[in-house]
């Protein structure tokens, strides 16, 4: 029988000291100019940002100039995803527009979040 040692610079459960490139998930919220929030989600925020601000996205290529508001991060894809589609529903709406009142006071607008 094979004792395995456990390596002294890992512990169960941490996280990685060099996160790899598909580390981190993403859901964003960008100011589009009809006045609306935009959510999305992503691995590469800067990548994506660069997208939507070239007009390379579908749905916002329209409603630019944009503005980046806000991000959270998540280490699982699939809670990211699950967080954008609960804050596309009618209550993830009414509570994002609560938890980034100040951010949205900044712009000094009073946007429809979709």
């Amino acid at each position: 029988m094979v004792e395995r040692v456990p390596d002294k610079n890992k512990v169960e459960g941490s996280i990685p000291s060099t996160p790899t490139k598909d580390f981190m998930y993403y859901v964003y919220f960008l100011y589009l100019n009809n006045g609306y929030i935009y959510t999305g989600s992503t691995n590469d925020l800067k990548r994506r940002f660069a997208e939507h601000k070239l007009g390379k996205v579908i749905s916002t290529k329209h409603k630019r100039p944009l503005s980046f508001v806000a991000y959270e991060a998540y280490l699982l894809k699939s809670d990211a995803i699950r967080r954008e589609k609960f804050l596309k529903t009618t209550e993830g709406k009414r509570l994002l527009k609560l938890q980034i009142k100040d951010v949205l006071e900044e712009f000094r607008v009073r946007p429809i979040i979709r």
